[in-house]
């Protein structure tokens, strides 16, 4: 009885020294040894967990999966089984402002789209803005020598382009809808004019 119980032991030590890497010996110089191998391994683990960054995951959006994403981000936007465009928006910017107490200013956004896999056309009747209380603003073209927006974006084309419209301070979302009535994906934003 006291040979299975100290040949259970001796396989339990082999198969965690085995896990850990460390060799087994016998006597009590072995168990100091692996103490201090323990302890001296420990943080280069935790350096290397530190240093392990998980891989972002892409967001998607479609028209039966619908997506809000924080301003900044990228999402793959899949138009059909075959359509697809990398979409970011950043914002808002707008003029420098002293009154705490405006009720709307005018506000824009950068648009970038890239990575399309067909030409995709677009349109500003695209895009538009919903503030936190439902309310929906529509966009212009903010460029001086740009009466409308890019018609499309290409295959192999990275296009940037800045759309604007007054919005009262608060949290809102800008949102594309390609078929300029059913959005698929959205960006949140907050409007801080101090």
């Amino acid at each position: 009885m006291r040979v299975k119980k100290y040949t259970a032991l001796v396989a339990i030590g082999l198969v965690l020294a085995a896990c850990s890497g460390q060799s087994v010996s016998s006597g009590s110089d072995s168990a100091a040894r692996s103490e201090q191998n323990t302890a001296a391994t420990a943080p280069d683990l935790a350096a290397r967990a530190m240093d392990y960054v998980r891989p972002a995951q892409q967001l998607v959006a479609s028209p039966l999966k619908p997506t809000l994403a924080n301003q900044g981000e990228t999402v793959k936007v899949q138009l059909s089984d075959t359509d697809s465009v990398k979409v970011s928006v950043t914002g808002p910017e707008h003029a420098p402002n002293s009154d705490p107490d405006v009720e709307s200013l005018l506000s824009w956004w950068t648009i970038e789209m890239s990575d399309a896999t067909a030409q995709i056309p677009l349109s500003v009747a695209e895009f538009n803005i919903q503030d936190r209380t439902g309310g929906i603003h529509t966009f212009a073209p903010r460029s001086k020598d740009m009466t409308a927006m890019p018609a499309s974006v290409k295959p192999g084309q990275t296009i940037r382009f800045q759309l604007q419209t007054p919005i009262p301070p608060g949290d809102g979302m800008v949102r594309w809808a390609p078929d300029a009535q059913h959005v698929i994906a959205a960006w949140d934003y907050i409007g801080e004019f101090d």
